[in-house]
């Protein structure tokens, strides 16, 4: 097992470190805190890749794992930047992993659409400004595609919050386990 970072993994550390540093300041996010999102913000992120960093490359994505989605996550939590990062890389990471034709897959690689990850309830966490859902109940996927509210449900954390009950399509029976998994691990190192 090696623990120590590559120097591929320490650039990119020092390219989010700049990003998120530079970016985020502490006007931007009481700026976006009734929606709990900055569009402007998402934008400039997807100039740097970040929202398809960790997709496979035979998926369109840059093919980087999930331990440097992890790196971008901790910088988005250590600044408190106000964009879906997480739920986008874990639920877009699904999608290429069930269907890699998705339609969907393309605009949400580059980032020009955003998803979101459901679970056992209507109620998504960035739900509010998500055009595409990936739900998982059990093991299955499913997903929606919508335009987003882009009105959050009152919370205290100033989140992109929202009840979505778009009909979903069923993309796979298995794979929901992976999307739980990935979407706690990045939003872990995201709180840490």
């Amino acid at each position: 097992m090696h623990l120590r970072p590559t120097d591929d993994e320490r650039t990119i550390d020092e390219v989010f470190e700049a990003f998120f540093s530079t970016e985020v300041t502490t006007d931007r996010v009481r700026t976006a805190e009734d929606l709990g999102h900055d569009p402007d913000l998402w934008r400039r992120l997807a100039e740097t890749g970040a929202q398809g960093m960790a997709v496979p490359e035979q998926a369109g994505g840059a093919g980087a794992d999930l331990a440097v989605a992890a790196i971008a996550a901790g910088h988005l939590g250590r600044t408190l930047a106000p964009i879906p990062l997480v739920e986008h890389v874990a639920a877009t990471r699904a999608i290429a992993s069930a269907r890699p034709d998705h339609p969907a897959l393309p605009d949400l690689v580059a980032g020009t659409t955003i998803a979101a990850v459901g679970f056992d309830h209507d109620l998504i966490p960035a739900g509010a400004v998500a055009d595409v859902v990936v739900r998982t109940t059990a093991d299955e996927l499913s997903v929606s595609q919508s335009t987003p509210p882009m009105a959050a449900e009152p919370n205290s954390a100033g989140l992109p919050l929202a009840h979505r009950s778009d009909k979903s399509e069923t993309i796979a029976t298995a794979g929901g386990a992976r999307l739980v998994a990935e979407w706690q691990a990045l939003m872990a190192t995201a709180l840490c």
